[in-house]
């Protein structure tokens, strides 16, 4: 797998001239990473080249028919519904119908923009090469009822397998806190799992509640996130010196140091607001850690109030739980907008599809 992850230990762009001096496919000096796929996934990313894969639509009616199985019938169950769906027509149910200890599962291998893996014709086993994937992400929302409310109560796992055809369920992944009849975004980061030759995906459900559950609509896989959903083209930024910031927050220019141009976490709506990190870090005084911020392109913010589709949007405040907000923007303050949203808000903490773009025009 690349060193280019969530990971790594990211304190730089690369650059051709220490590619030069350490020239190879791969760098095995992590603290480095600076083989030549490095600095082509890093071109990737800022030229907005990221790779996108369906796994499924999610939009089976049956979806038992459609390709899910359950480890534990009457336990863990799987169904599907036609309405509260974020995309086309259904939406798939996860529910524990009994308490469940985070080894029921529903099990889907219809992970190929919902067909079966082809067989690979070098070693005659059935597989995904998922190396160039970091993150599966997905719409969720609780059901009315409520459900999930509790973070890593429903996890995410990998079935992956070996040139002998044996199969290894990786790590589990948490999945974050589900809300009542509000679509979020899941991103999942998959950089540390093995997934060279993937064959199905796992929810697990941990829940000991039982009749509570989950939708989740059109699950898709990629490279480089937001925090999410797949980032647009970026601009590696430095951090100003002693700032933290990471991925899925939403940056603004320091605005201590403007003509310096480093970034920091956005606390209060200006004019500075860039848009949201994909690799964060650390900033320190020489200036050579450097934050990616998407600053063009579609991306999925979470809104904290309603929204007219087209209208611009502001950094409207943090949230304890959800994170970084914004909302719609008011007379006068059409300068502050760095994104438009392309979509009304259904509620509050919805994420919505929106479009980053630093050329607002102002006239004073």
């Amino acid at each position: 797998m690349s060193n280019l992850s969530p990971t790594s230990n990211y304190t730089s762009p690369r650059n051709l001239i220490e590619l030069a001096e350490h020239f190879g496919m791969w760098d095995r000096n992590t603290t480095r990473a600076n083989g030549l796929i490095d600095v082509l996934w890093q071109t990737q990313m800022c030229a907005g080249l990221n790779p996108q894969y369906v796994v499924n639509a999610c939009d089976d009616a049956t979806p038992l028919v459609g390709g899910w199985t359950e480890s534990d019938s009457g336990t863990f169950d799987v169904g599907s519904a036609a309405v509260d769906n974020r995309i086309a027509t259904n939406v798939l149910l996860l529910t524990a119908t009994a308490a469940c200890d985070n080894s029921q599962y529903a099990e889907l291998r219809y992970i190929d923009g919902g067909s079966l893996p082809a067989t690979n014709p070098d070693t005659g086993i059935a597989g995904l090469d998922w190396r160039d994937t970091d993150y599966v992400g997905f719409w969720m929302s609780a059901l009315a009822a409520g459900g999930f409310g509790t973070a890593g109560e429903m996890t995410f796992a990998l079935v992956n397998v070996d040139g002998t055809g044996a199969e290894t369920v990786s790590a589990k992944v948490n999945l974050p806190v589900a809300v009542d009849a509000i679509h979020q975004r899941v991103e999942l980061d998959i950089s540390a799992l093995t997934r060279d030759n993937v064959v199905a995906i796992r929810f697990y459900c941990n829940n000991a509640n039982a009749a509570e559950g989950i939708e989740v609509d059109s699950i898709i896989r990629y490279k480089f996130g937001n925090g999410k959903g797949p980032a647009g083209p970026v601009t590696f930024i430095p951090i100003a010196s002693g700032q933290t910031v990471a991925r899925g927050q939403i940056v603004q220019i320091n605005a201590a140091e403007v003509a310096g141009m480093t970034v920091q976490e956005e606390a209060a709506v200006a004019v500075n607001t860039l848009g949201p990190v994909v690799i964060g870090g650390t900033g320190v005084a020489a200036g050579t850690v450097k934050a990616a911020v998407q600053n063009a392109g579609p991306a999925y913010l979470r809104a904290n109030a309603a929204t007219v589709a087209g209208e611009g949007l502001i950094w409207q405040s943090e949230h304890a739980t959800y994170g970084h907000l914004v909302e719609g923007v008011s007379t006068g303050v059409d300068e502050q907008a760095f994104a438009k949203c392309l979509e009304a808000a259904g509620g509050q903490w919805d994420d919505i599809a929106c479009l980053i773009g630093q050329a607002q025009t102002f006239i004073s």
